[in-house]
């Protein structure tokens, strides 16, 4: 179970971190862009963003902060994974604290108005993800590392790309 679902937690932070670059990518070019523009992309571009790439935010938080209860009791991935845990559950935080509260303030709804403050609100949702992205880029560093470390060591309840199947006999001869 535990490498299943270290795989998970892996795989959930990699997406994640994915998400929040994509948002640090742009920002250079969004600096530029006013207002009403700025805004209109907030409400068509990003809705996958915060439907479903929400739902793998707190699904990567989730598995991550798992993981590490599980392994509490293993001296060798209890604090790589409880710090990468901890980053999460931090980056989450900033996110509702400084991301989500612009989320509400940015629709522009059916006036199509811009609020006046529209560029403060900017900055602080641009940053609020850059933010994220480092924590979270932090934590896939640790998860990856730990997952290489133990890989390396052959410990049973390591992480392995290999698939856990049944051996398989040659052609023509029964189970040894």
């Amino acid at each position: 179970m535990r490498r299943g679902l270290f795989v998970v937690a892996l795989v959930l932070t990699a997406l994640t971190m994915g998400l929040e670059f994509a948002h640090v990518l742009e920002w250079p070019q969004k600096q530029h862009y006013p207002g009403p523009l700025y805004v209109s992309l907030q409400e068509s571009l990003y809705a996958w963003f915060g439907n479903l790439g929400g739902v793998i935010y707190v699904l990567a938080v989730v598995a991550t902060v798992t993981l590490a209860v599980l392994l509490r009791r293993d001296s060798g991935r209890r604090w790589p994974v409880g710090i990468a845990a901890g980053w999460q559950v931090l980056a989450l935080a900033s996110f509702l604290t400084v991301v989500y509260p612009v989320n509400l303030r940015l629709p522009a709804g059916s006036a199509g108005t811009v609020p006046a403050d529209w560029m403060a609100l900017r900055d602080r949702w641009e940053l609020g993800h850059a933010v994220g992205f480092g924590l979270f880029t932090t934590s896939f560093v640790l998860l990856a590392l730990t997952a290489v470390r133990a890989a390396r060591l052959g410990d049973e309840q390591a992480v392995s790309v290999r698939a856990s199947f049944p051996p398989v006999s040659p052609p023509g001869r029964g189970p040894s």
